[in-house]
């Protein structure tokens, strides 16, 4: 990897401006930053400071000898480094001709975002500080369980943000961290491709997770390109992933403005994936928690499932919440008055991480069955409606970078509750009511959207420029939450009429996606693609297929041909993407569907020609049809269709009415 195009090697001693300067004689420690100093303002005594962070100039402090310890900071000069325990460490990438981590220690490191090590909260350094009261009394409620937990080896953060947190670290700590390969540097893109891939991650793609602040994610880049020094190894893990979701939509956009070097980096999508892998692995993340870890998780997340690594991703996904717990990310208090700007930035950071595990948590129980976070067990509120500029909190109705999210997480909260009262009754009727309940709920969600994100309403040049890729998503996200809520019941909807709503809404939800996906497709560089846009194309696919397998004999030609040309072209298009997994399957999916018809299912043992995978796809409906004509044979209990559709009518509107009155 070019690190840095420009500079040239520097050693360990040489990464900060202010080494090679004479330093002053003094007693004691400067704790004021300089550009405070310098402007003879007040300073709040931490670095980065909050002046500096909002005004984004560099912070730092005057760096001085200290009189009275000289002869005691030579010999320390002369230990062995990492020697010292319980002295948190940042890592220092070295120069471009070296490509190796180094380790120093330095006197900041107490001041950064992350949890460097896992903390127990103790008495709190400022008596004085509102804060670190609400901290302390925490740390007093939890105090037995932390002195169990030191003998268990477990650290019990009971604040967080823990700035003001005493660090403890165990021997075993000390040994975890190491330098980073050569070849994982080496992977890299140059300084002049990934300040492009990240500018691109900022502009289009950041709003869909809102998990980075991101003028603080942009200035530790700066610092990575220019100086070739890093927070936390674990950082370079959500670079990674940043440079990878960015490749991967550059890669499969149409008319991409950007350079031949970012067109050529961009097939590399899937080695940065695997890139993140084993930085998280060789920094040890299961045992040394920090946020950058969670972030990385999340942010992975937009290109997991078409790598074909849903399974990873989901057991990542579970791991990251554990680590938001050990954090404390999932009971972080609210403001107190005339907080210190880096503990509010803290504290947002923190509950948008918290709520994205949320998201991912409870959007994919369809597939895991069960959620890993209790709803009850955690007080943490939603993020602020806010933009990272100011951090100042909006009305709902006011669009900002985290609207999304936000609307995101309200969704995600009706499918816990789906999942609760289906698993309360074995009674067919009293789950279908409970089915249309969510239904209802979820749509109530939908109209308290702003309506600046829901409808274009044709004022041109205003709102953000990722406003119409968002605006389209949000569209496919809804009517897959609609089918998300009915799949329970999506079979029985092609058996009886008596869950005739559940079929026309998943079939008009279905049609919907469709629709959007080819609009999305036929846009140039304003919308690049993102995951759910073919993850969902296929769930629409999907039930469109079991439509036509159910109820071809039913159809008019017409009706017939006009499903079966809907689902051939978004086939079509799902073959055009690159290094999409996902889209591959589903190509496959829908050349077996439409060669399985219900009455005359294949042969097991017959041959297919396409060994790749639309054999597997086949095998698999032949075994699902089987195994349905044999639960149509039994008389599985079903609702009559007065018991149901008469008590669905008037209840909720036509999908495709009330779609269009949410959408426009």
């Amino acid at each position: 990897m070019n690190v840095n195009s420009t500079a040239t090697p520097v050693s360990n001693t040489t990464f900060s401006t202010t080494a090679a300067r004479a330093k002053r004689l003094t007693q004691r420690q400067p704790l004021v930053c300089r550009a405070c100093t310098k402007s003879k303002v007040r300073c709040d005594k931490t670095i980065p400071c909050s002046r500096c962070q909002k005004r984004q100039i560099p912070c730092e402090r005057e760096e001085v000898e200290l009189s009275s310890k000289r002869q005691k900071i030579a010999l320390i000069d002369e230990e062995p480094e990492g020697s010292a325990v319980g002295i948190v460490k940042p890592t220092m990438v070295a120069g471009p001709s070296e490509y190796r981590v180094k380790q120093t220690v330095t006197s900041s490191s107490r001041d950064t975002t992350n949890t460097e090590h896992s903390d127990i909260s103790v008495a709190p350094v400022d008596a004085n500080s509102t804060s670190q009261k609400h901290g302390s009394r925490a740390a007093f409620e939890n105090l037995a369980t932390g002195i169990e937990g030191l003998a268990w080896g477990r650290h019990q953060c009971v604040q967080y943000p823990h700035r003001h947190c005493s660090r403890i670290e165990t021997p075993s700590d000390q040994t975890l961290r190491g330098a980073l390969s050569l070849n994982l540097l080496a992977e890299l893109p140059d300084v002049q491709t990934a300040r492009q891939l990240v500018d691109f991650h900022v502009r289009f793609l950041s709003w869909s997770h809102n998990v980075l602040h991101a003028p603080t994610f942009l200035r530790q880049c700066e610092a990575f390109w220019t100086s070739a020094t890093v927070e936390d190894g674990q950082w370079l893990a959500g670079y990674c992933a940043v440079l990878s979701t960015s490749a991967w939509s550059i890669l499969n956009c149409r008319k991409c403005p950007y350079d031949v070097d970012v067109v050529n980096f961009a097939p590399s999508t899937g080695s940065m994936f695997d890139l993140m892998m084993d930085i998280l692995n060789s920094e040890q993340f299961m045992s040394r928690h920090t946020i950058f870890s969670i972030q990385a998780i999340c942010i992975s997340g937009l290109v997991g499932n078409i790598f074909g690594k849903s399974d990873l991703l989901t057991t990542l996904v579970n791991a990251a919440i554990r680590i938001a717990q050990c954090l404390g990310l999932h009971k972080i208090p609210d403001e107190e008055p005339g907080e210190l700007w880096n503990d509010t930035l803290d504290r947002e950071v923190g509950r948008r991480l918290w709520w994205k595990l949320v998201e991912m948590d409870y959007h994919s129980t369809p597939y895991t069955g069960s959620c890993s976070i209790n709803a009850r067990h955690f007080t943490t509120r939603l993020p602020l409606n806010c933009n990272d500029e100011d951090l100042v909190g909006h009305d709902a109705s006011y669009l900002t970078t985290s609207t999304y999210s936000i609307i995101m997480a309200k969704m995600s909260l009706c499918i816990p509750k789906l999942l609760d009262g289906l698993s309360k009754s074995d009674d067919v009727a009293s789950r279908y009511e409970h089915v249309i309940s969510i239904d209802r709920q979820m749509r109530k969600v939908v109209t308290k959207i702003p309506s600046a994100i829901l409808r274009d309403h044709g004022a041109l040049g205003t709102g953000p420029e990722w406003l119409t890729l968002a605006r389209r998503t949000l569209a496919i996200t809804a009517a897959d939450k609609i089918l998300m809520i009915h799949r329970p019941f999506l079979l029985r909807s092609f058996q009886s009429p008596a869950y005739l709503f559940t079929r026309t809404t998943c079939i008009s939800a279905a049609m919907t996606i469709l629709r959007e996906h080819e609009q999305l497709c036929e846009s140039n560089f304003e919308c690049p693609p993102i995951w759910v846009h073919s993850a969902f194309c296929v769930t629409a696919i999907v039930v469109i297929c079991l439509h036509l397998l159910y109820c071809r004999s039913s159809m008019t030609s017409e009706r017939r041909l006009h499903y079966e040309q809907l689902i051939r072209s978004a086939g079509t298009r799902l073959s055009l993407s690159k290094n999409d997994t996902m889209a591959r399957r589903g190509v496959y999916l829908i050349d077996a569907m439409l060669d399985v018809e219900l009455p005359k299912l294949t042969s097991r043992d017959q041959l297919i020609d396409d060994t790749t995978g639309k054999a597997e796809f086949v095998r698999i409906l032949n075994r699902f049809l089987e195994q349905d004509q044999q639960d149509a044979c039994t008389n599985a209990p079903v609702l009559s269709l007065d018991e149901t559709q008469l008590a669905v009518e008037n209840q909720l509107d036509d999908f495709d009415t009330w779609y269009h009155q949410m959408f426009g």
